[in-house]
């Protein structure tokens, strides 16, 4: 990725890159729509770190259950 400064975000709008540029474009509006944020964080020559920010109070946690 190594994107830098404004161009970060474009890597979410659909039809950027070299492919068809939808997998990050619907991941982030799957994601929106649920209320968690995604962020690109990348150097150069070290590769890329997406991260998603669940804001406080829409998410749960289930203890003792297991995978159904």
């Amino acid at each position: 990725m190594a994107e830098r400064g404004a161009d970060k975000e474009k890597i979410f709008v659909c039809g950027f890159g070299k492919n068809t540029g939808l997998g990050l474009a619907l991941s982030r509006e799957i994601l929106d729509i649920t209320g968690i944020t995604t962020r690109e964080h990348s150097e150069p020559g070290k590769g890329a770190r997406f991260e998603m920010t669940v804001s406080k109070g829409i998410w749960r946690i289930q203890f003792g259950k297991g995978p159904e």
